[in-house]
């Protein structure tokens, strides 16, 4: 706690400005235990209700077991169970008859009668009423809680207030780490520059990290390219990580980022005609736009959509353009995505603006998803119909009726973005040669590092062993050697023989296990890779290497083996072995369940003998087999299986809240 006074002070102090609600805890905390349940001590009358209630409930259990007894020829089952909150017995549906009483329920399969027999009728009345007594005690001891609560609700309202700050706070450090984000540099400028920035809401196995900027030495981005390149997604990252930052939310991107504070953030992305309002696509954007131009300022960031699409292309143009300087002029920061070439050839004019375009593989007609700033993107649509599988001599129909103007744009900017991809291609492969040889040098000086740190120092230490092992079995012989001499006992001398023999190949066995020790690189091995302790059918996948250890984990379970002590199984064979436990967990109760109604005794044998094998393999010493009530043959057949079950210590049919008479509870040795 000092740490953290001295190291965030303005928490700290905040912290210890809460008021603790002492009183108010110690009420809660003397009425309600670590559950929610309210305590017996809560008040005396509840105490007696429930003392009552208990030896109620004892005296019903003493009749019930007379009642087993007496009926138990008649019964399903020798035990009772609860229904509707009234005890009852397990009554044969052809034997009903037999017995005094009211049926209160019946199984599913129509076998079983659930019958409160009359003797406990009025036992099981004074047991409900008790329960109802009870409730209305708890009601009103919760309600003088709550009354406490209520004059306490101001100091209560700003402990909330408080603890939500610090789990705010908790939350955005938490998603900082889980998502390995970055706190950006934040300006006042409108300048926004993207380092390897994602959208946070596509997975990270997926999302296309992208390079972006604006606001720099430049006011507005036009950023070009094919449909589902990336030019929607790049228009939302920009604005989702702007609110991020502005949130003081840390967001998903690379050292180096930086970012803005907006007094607006104002976006058209998307389709929002509307058949209520009689509106359009273009109608839709239109009207957007038009309320955006209310707030725009030098402090306003500007997000467009396909500006000046769905209307006609000459006058969308003229529109996106007119559209597009007003902001500028307003002195906004500006990103608009856009397939108008007119737009293009403007933000090659206009100082003001920046191209970019989204990459697009012309070789396999895919998008890459890449930002490329300063290049203007073709929209590939002539390409893109073909692949679609429009015929080529449409397409080629459609290339003829392009203006040729138009066309000469698009093949000087096909040509210059044609050179830059050569130029990339050069410099990644350049990049990469390089990183590669930094890799090659990095692993030879580690090698080099190791044996002089570890493995020399590692191997004087085990020959000095192996020295000294010599040394034993040397005096060994010399001993055994004057002993042969002074006997005559030929027997004896054979027994000395054996003897020798025996310690010479033990110590040469030790000696080379040693030696294999040392010469198994830990570099054979590599995480993921599956391996079999010797000697045994136990398989495993590596998760750690370390100083000559494996952390292996085999079917859930981690075991720490010597490398010497295992073996590198190939593809194909990593199955060989164990078998992974099929054991069902009660998510609730933690406990392994399974399974088995519907089946036959004979169908269910060797699944209990498994289910108890797997219980043992997964170390649990209990589990539950779900077999139903029916008839009880099943139950019967499962309870003698585990009665000749020499692993199992007992078994019991469940309690009333786990499933009662259709549930036995088994116990491992």
């Amino acid at each position: 706690m000092e740490r953290s006074k001295d190291e965030f002070p303005k928490l700290w102090n905040l912290f210890r400005s809460v008021n603790t609600l002492s009183h108010l805890r110690d009420i809660i905390k003397n009425s309600i235990d670590d559950k929610g349940f309210v305590k017996d001590g809560a008040s005396e009358k509840l105490a007696s209700i429930r003392k009552n209630k208990k030896i109620l409930e004892s005296t019903l259990r003493r009749k019930l077991d007379k009642l087993l007894n007496q009926f138990r020829n008649i019964i399903q089952r020798p035990y009772f169970t609860k229904r509707e909150g009234r005890y009852v017995l397990l009554v044969k549906s052809d034997r009903r008859k037999e017995i005094k009483g009211i049926v209160v329920s019946v199984s599913s399969s129509g076998a079983t009668l659930y019958v409160e027999p009359e003797e406990l009728i009025q036992l099981n009345d004074e047991l409900k009423k008790l329960e109802v007594d009870e409730e209305r005690e708890i009601n009103r001891i919760l309600e003088n809680i709550l009354l406490e609560i209520v004059k306490k609700k101001n100091t209560l309202l700003k402990v909330i207030d408080t603890f939500s700050y610090f789990d705010t706070l908790y939350a955005r450090a938490n998603y900082m780490i889980k998502e390995k984000c970055i706190v950006p540099s934040i300006n006042h400028d409108g300048r926004i520059v993207l380092r390897r920035a994602r959208h946070p809401l596509i997975p990270k196995d997926k999302v296309v990290p992208i390079d972006v900027e604006v606001g720099t030495d430049f006011q507005g981005l036009v950023l070009t390219g094919p449909n589902t390149g990336g030019k929607t997604v790049t228009l939302k990252t920009i604005g989702l990580l702007t609110l991020m930052a502005m949130a003081s939310i840390p967001i998903p991107a690379d050292v180096g980022t930086e970012l803005s504070f907006f007094d607006a953030v104002l976006a058209d992305i998307g389709d929002e005609q509307s058949i209520e309002q009689s509106l359009s696509t273009f109608s839709s954007h239109i009207s957007k736009i038009s309320q955006m131009m209310k707030f725009a300022s030098d402090r306003a960031l500007i997000l467009l959509d396909e500006v000046g699409a769905g209307t006609d292309p000459i006058e969308g143009s003229a529109l996106a353009i007119s559209m597009v300087e007003y902001f500028l002029n307003k002195g906004a920061k500006l990103v608009v995505t856009t397939h108008l070439t007119p737009l293009k050839l403007l933000a090659f004019r206009d100082p003001r603006l920046r191209n970019a375009a989204v990459e697009f593989d012309s070789k396999t007609l895919l998008p890459t998803y890449r930002i490329i700033m300063g290049f203007a993107g073709s929209s590939q649509a002539l390409e893109i119909a073909r692949r679609c599988g429009i015929p080529s001599e449409v397409v080629e129909m459609a290339r003829k009726n392009l203006d040729e103007e138009y066309m000469k744009v698009e093949k000087a900017m096909e040509e210059i973005y044609r050179k830059k991809v050569i130029l990339d291609e050069e410099l990644d492969k350049v990049r990469e040669n390089q990183e590669r040889l930094k890799r090659e040098r990095k692993e030879l000086f580690d090698k080099i590092e190791e044996l002089k740190k570890g493995k020399l120092e590692k191997f004087v230490k085990e020959f000095h062993h192996i020295e000294s092992e010599m040394k034993k079995l040397k005096k060994l012989i010399d001993s055994s050697i004057h002993e042969i001499r002074n006997t005559k006992d030929l027997e004896r001398l054979r027994k000395m023989r054996r003897k020798l023999d025996r310690m010479e190949k033990e110590t040469l066995r030790s000696i080379g296990e040693r030696i294999d020790s040392i010469l198994r690189r830990e570099s054979d091995l590599k995480l993921g890779d599956v391996v079999r302790i010797k000697g045994t059918t136990t398989v495993g996948e590596i998760l750690n290497i370390n100083e000559g250890k494996l952390l292996i984990d085999v079917n859930g379970l981690r075991m720490s083996v010597p490398i010497s002590n295992v073996e590198k199984l190939e593809k194909g064979r990593e199955n060989a072995g164990t078998e992974k436990p099929e054991i069902s967990v009660n998510v609730e109760k933690r406990v392994p369940t399974i399974d088995v109604r519907g089946l036959r005794v004979s169908e269910v044998e060797w699944k209990i003998r498994k289910f108890i094998d797997d219980l043992i393999v997964g170390g649990f010493n209990r589990g539950y087999i779900i077999h139903g009530v029916g008839s009880g043959k099943l139950a019967r057949g499962i309870h003698e299986i585990l009665r000749n079950e020499p692993k199992v210590k007992s078994f019991k049919l469940g309690d009333p809240e786990v499933g009662g008479s259709g549930v036995t509870v088994v116990e491992i040795k």
